[in-house]
């Protein structure tokens, strides 16, 4: 069995795990994946991934960090059209003081 093979093998076994370990060791078969697999191989592994809860968790991550993004892109064209912190706070949900790091760095 090559280490695709066990590494896919391990997180549909994982699957049935009721510990309160489990997400831990999702996460070390994932940090295995992305340092031994490329290619077809890590993929697999990352879709298989994508059913578990850690997988679950990396998503809603992703996503939050997206919304974030548009946030800051929102608030730096909003600095230039000359808005105060607090209109531009209550269009991003972004603080004060990121606003104001954000007015810093442009």
């Amino acid at each position: 069995m090559d280490k695709s093979e066990k590494i896919l093998k391990a997180i549909k076994l994982s699957k049935d795990i009721t510990s309160p370990y489990k997400r831990d060791m999702e996460s070390i078969l994932y940090a295995f994946a992305n340092k031994f697999l490329s290619g077809k191989d890590l993929e697999k592994v990352k879709e298989e991934l994508r059913v578990t809860e850690l997988g679950k968790s990396l998503i809603d991550e992703g996503k939050d960090e997206g919304k974030k993004e548009k946030a800051i892109e929102i608030a730096k064209k909003a600095i230039l059209k000359g808005m105060d912190n607090d209109t531009i706070k209550d269009l991003t949900d972004l603080t004060i003081e990121e606003i104001e790091t954000i007015r810093r760095v442009m």
